[in-house]
Parts: structure tokens; sequence; C-alpha cells
């Protein structure tokens, strides 16, 4: 099962790097569309998991909350790192 396993692995990032290749002038729109797929799945399938498992503990509205301010923090973060160059 393991050496199936591998072979797929390999196809599929193959197929990836090719499909990034091809598309060379629209990646940005491709990894636009992945890091909004990596958001989604973020926001609708943990963060529903971890306000169950908070629940005993706190309220929805304070687990929601610390999303939008973890988010919001991430986010300016991101914008400084791009305006500024990087952080390297």
């Amino acid at each position: 099962m393991l050496p199936v396993i591998c072979i797929v692995t390999f196809l599929a990032t193959l197929s990836g790097g090719l499909f990034a290749i091809y598309f060379k002038d629209r990646l940005h729109f491709i990894l636009g569309f992945s890091a909004g797929i990596i958001v989604g799945v973020v926001f609708f399938d943990l963060i529903p998991e971890a306000m169950s498992l908070a629940a005993e503990q706190y309220s929805y509205a304070h687990v929601s909350a610390i999303v939008a301010i973890g988010f919001l923090v991430y986010m300016i973060l991101d914008r400084l790192a791009i305006l500024h160059g990087g952080l390297s």
C-alpha cells in the first residue's frame, strides 16, 4: 500500500508543478485561489471544531473575537511585510 501512496503523491506533485509551469503567466491567480481555499477550510472546518472544543470554558463570542483579532493581526503583518519588501 505504501508504494501506491508514494506514486500517487509523486504524480500529484508533478502534475501541480507542470500546471504551474504551463500557466506561468496566470500564477498569481492560481496562488490567490489556493490561498482562498486554505482560508475557506479554516473558517468552515477548523473554527466550528475549535468553538465546540472551547464551549466548556469560553463563550462563542469570545472565541469569535479571538479568531477575528488573530486574522486582523495576520493581515496587518502580511501587508507590512509586502510594503517593506519582506521581513528578512
